[in-house]
C-alpha cells in the first residue's frame, strides 16, 4: 500500500524523469497534469524585434528582409514587441491579438514599441486586449492603415512620444487613442465607430495636431497642453446616447470647422483659456451645444473677480437646433470674445429672432447685410455683437430636432403623446414613432402616437426626417410611459378558526393586478384596521387579534400603483378559548399567584424555594 505523501513523491520523480530524459515540451505550450493530465490551450507568444535585428523566437511567423522590413506570414496569438529603430513592420493583413489581462496594471499588449525611432506599423489587424500599441519614447512611429477592434483600455497609448502618426486608421468597440506628454503627434483621417475615450490629448501635450477624422457613435474626445489643434473633424451621435462629445482645457488650443451632431453635449471650455473657436457647426444636441466651466478658479491662490478675460475667441460657428444652445456652469463668469468684428461678423444661432433692415459696424445705414440688427446677449458681459442670419455652413447637414410633451405620471386612460420636431433650415419631412416594439407609424399617416396599452414602462421610440434626408438619432424615453386602466382584484383567506385572544391570520395572497398591488388595507370589523407597507414591500398577510367572540365582516381593500381600489368581504365566527382541566392563566402579584382554571380562581400562598403543582 502507497501512503499518500509517497504518491507526491512518485509524481515529482516522474517529473523530474522527463526533464532528465529531453522529452521536448514546445516552448509556446504549458503541459502539466491536472487529475486526467488533460492539456492547456496554447498560451500567448511574446515576439521580439531585437536591437540586433534577430527575431525571437526564431520560429515566429515573421520573415525579416536586410533586417529593415518585417513581414508577418501568419495570424500571431500573443504579443510583439519592437526594439529596433528604423524598421518598417508590414501586417500583410494579418492579426495580432492578445489574451486577456485581470487588472489595469498588468495588462496585455499587442505591440509594445519602446524608446526606438522611425517605426513603420502598416496593414495590420490588433484586437481581443487591453492595449494595441503601447509607444513610451522615441520619435517618428508611424502606425497607419491598421484596424483596431474589442480593445477595452486603449487602442493606441503613446507617453513621452515625438512626432507620432496615425494615419487611415479603422477603431472598432475599443477605446480610442490616449496621449500622454507628447508633442508633434498627427491623429489624420481615422474612422471610429462605437470608441469610448475617442481621443484624449493629456498631461502637459503640445502642438499636436487632430485632423480629418470621422467619429461616429463615440464620446468623450478630451484635448488639454497647449497649443494643439483639432481641425476639420466629424463627430456623430447616431443613437442619442449619453455622452460629451468634445471638452477642452489648457492654454492657446484650436478648434476650427469641427462637425459635432447628436449628441448630449457638444462642445465643452473647461477652464480653456486663448481658444480659438472658429467654423465649427454645432448642431441637434439634445443637451448642450456649448459649454463652459471655470469651477476649479474659485480654489486659487488669487481667484479672478466675479469676472474675467479668459481671452477665447469664438466666432463663425454654427450653432444649430440645439436643445439648449449655451450654458454657464458654475464659478466666477468669463468673458469671451464672441465675434470677429464687422464685416466678418459673430456667429449662427438658429433660434435667435431678429431683423436685418440695416448694416454697418452701427447697424443704422439702410439695407440688411445678413447680420441682426441687434447684438445677442449670451450672459453677462457675453455678447455677440454681429449674430449671424445665415448659417456659416453651406448646406443643410443637421438633422431636425424632436421634442415630445409627455408629462410622467399615473395615467388610467387611453392618452396622446405630441411629438413636435424642428429643423434649422428647412421643412420636416415627416416624424416616425415606434410604440411598445410595435410597427413603424408616422405622424403625416397615422397621427401622434396613442397609447393604448397598458404598462409601467411602456417603451416610445421617435426621430425624425427633413426635407433634404438628415436622419435625427433615434429617441427612447428612458422613463417609459405609464398606463393603466384595470382596477385590482381583491381576495383573502382566513387561515384558520379563530377564538378569541388568539391570532387570526389573514392572507390576500390570491389578489391581483395587472401591474401590482401599491397597498392592502384592512378593516377587522371590531372597530380596529391595518394596513400593510407600500410597494415593493406591501405584505398581503395580516394578523388580528379578537377579544369578544361574535360574528365580524372583514373587509379587505387593495389599491394598485394607478389609484385603482378594489374591495372584498368575508363574515368570519370568532368562539370562544376552549377550556381544559389543563387550561390554565398564572399571574404573579406581590409574590402570590393567582391561577385561572377556567371561571375558578384559586389563590395560593408560595414560598420562594417552595412550588406546588396544581394538577
Amino acid at each position: 500500500m502507497i501512503h499518500r505523501s509517497s504518491k507526491a513523491m512518485i509524481l515529482i520523480v516522474a517529473v523530474g524523469l522527463a526533464s532528465s530524459l529531453m522529452i521536448n515540451i514546445p516552448a509556446s505550450y504549458e503541459t502539466f497534469l491536472v487529475g486526467d493530465c488533460t492539456e492547456r490551450e496554447p498560451l500567448p507568444l511574446v515576439v521580439y524585434i531585437l536591437s540586433d535585428g534577430s527575431v525571437d523566437p526564431v520560429s515566429a511567423p515573421i520573415s525579416n528582409a536586410g533586417n529593415i522590413v518585417y513581414s508577418l506570414t501568419a495570424d500571431i496569438l500573443g504579443r510583439l514587441v519592437v526594439q529596433r529603430s528604423n524598421i518598417i513592420l508590414e501586417g500583410n493583413g494579418h492579426s495580432v491579438s492578445g489574451g486577456t489581462f485581470n487588472d489595469t496594471d498588468s495588462p496585455w499588449i499587442c505591440v509594445t514599441i519602446t524608446h526606438v525611432s522611425n517605426v513603420t506599423l502598416a496593414n495590420m489587424s490588433l484586437s481581443s486586449s487591453s492595449v494595441g500599441v503601447y509607444t513610451v519614447g522615441g520619435e517618428n512611429v508611424s502606425i497607419t492603415n491598421t484596424v483596431f477592434s474589442d480593445i477595452p483600455l486603449q487602442a493606441i497609448r503613446t507617453e513621452s512620444a515625438h512626432n507620432l502618426l496615425v494615419d487611415s486608421c479603422t477603431f472598432l468597440n475599443s477605446t480610442g487613442i490616449r496621449l500622454e506628454s507628447s508633442d508633434h503627434c498627427i491623429i489624420r483621417n481615422n474612422t471610429m465607430s462605437k470608441c469610448g475615450q475617442m481621443i484624449s490629448i493629456w498631461l502637459d501635450s503640445t502642438s499636436n495636431v487632430v485632423s480629418n477624422n470621422r467619429m461616429t457613435d463615440c464620446w468623450d474626445f478630451w484635448v488639454s497642453g497647449s497649443d494643439n489643434s483639432v481641425e476639420s473633424n466629424w463627430l456623430n451621435n447616431t443613437n442619442r446616447s449619453w455622452g460629451r462629445a468634445l471638452v477642452v482645457e489648457g492654454d492657446f488650443n484650436s478648434i476650427v470647422n469641427n462637425t459635432i451632431l447628436g449628441f448630449q453635449e457638444g462642445l465643452g471650455l473647461q477652464e480653456a483659456m486663448n481658444t480659438s473657436v472658429r467654423g465649427n457647426h454645432i448642431g441637434a444636441c439634445w443637451g448642450i451645444g456649448l459649454w463652459m466651466s471655470y469651477y476649479s478658479f474659485q480654489g486659487l491662490p488669487n481667484p479672478p473677480s466675479s469676472n474675467f478675460d479668459t481671452g477665447n475667441i469664438i466666432a463663425g460657428n454654427d450653432f444649430v437646433i440645439n436643445h439648449q444652445q449655451l450654458s454657464f456652469y458654475g464659478g466666477p463668469i468669463a468673458i469671451s470674445i464672441w465675434d470677429d468684428g464687422y464685416p466678418a461678423g459673430g456667429n449662427y444661432w438658429s433660434d435667435h429672432e431678429s431683423s436685418d433692415s440695416f448694416s454697418g459696424p452701427n447697424q443704422d445705414l439702410p439695407g440688411g447685410d445678413e447680420i441682426g440688427d441687434t447684438q445677442l446677449e449670451l450672459a453677462w458681459m457675453n455678447y455677440d455683437r454681429f449674430p449671424l442670419m445665415i448659417p456659416v455652413r453651406s448646406g443643410d447637414i443637421t438633422p431636425p430636432l424632436t421634442y415630445d410633451d409627455y408629462v410622467s405620471g399615473r395615467h388610467t386612460a387611453d392618452f396622446t403623446v405630441n411629438l413636435t420636431a424642428m429643423d434649422d433650415l428647412g421643412s420636416v419631412n415627416d416624424t416616425y414613432y415606434i410604440i411598445d416594439d410595435g410597427p413603424i407609424m408616422s405622424v403625416k399617416v397615422d397621427g401622434q402616437p396613442r397609447i393604448t396599452i397598458e404598462g409601467d414602462s411602456i417603451p416610445l421610440r421617435y426621430w425624425s426626417i427633413d426635407g433634404v434626408g438628415n436622419v435625427e438619432p433615434t429617441v427612447l424615453m428612458s422613463s417609459g410611459l405609464f398606463l393603466d386602466k384595470t382596477p385590482p382584484v381583491a381576495r383573502f383567506v382566513l387561515e384558520a378558526q379563530v377564538v378569541i385572544r388568539e391570532f387570526a391570520v389573514f392572507n390576500a395572497s390570491n389578489s391581483s393586478d395587472n401591474l401590482y398591488i401599491q397597498q392592502y388595507f384592512w378593516d377587522f370589523g371590531d372597530g380596529h384596521s391595518g394596513q400593510s407597507g407600500a410597494y415593493p414591500d406591501a405584505n398581503p398577510v395580516f394578523s388580528h387579534l379578537y377579544e369578544i367572540a361574535g360574528s365580524y365582516t372583514v373587509n379587505l381593500t387593495v389599491v394598485d400603483y394607478a389609484g385603482h381600489a378594489n374591495t372584498t368581504s368575508l363574515v368570519i365566527t370568532v368562539g370562544e378559548a376552549s377550556r381544559g382541566f389543563g387550561d390554565y392563566l398564572i399571574y404573579v402579584i406581590a409574590g402570590v399567584v393567582i391561577v385561572i382554571v377556567g371561571s375558578a380562581v384559586v389563590s395560593v400562598l408560595m414560598s420562594r424555594r417552595r412550588y406546588r403543582r396544581i394538577d
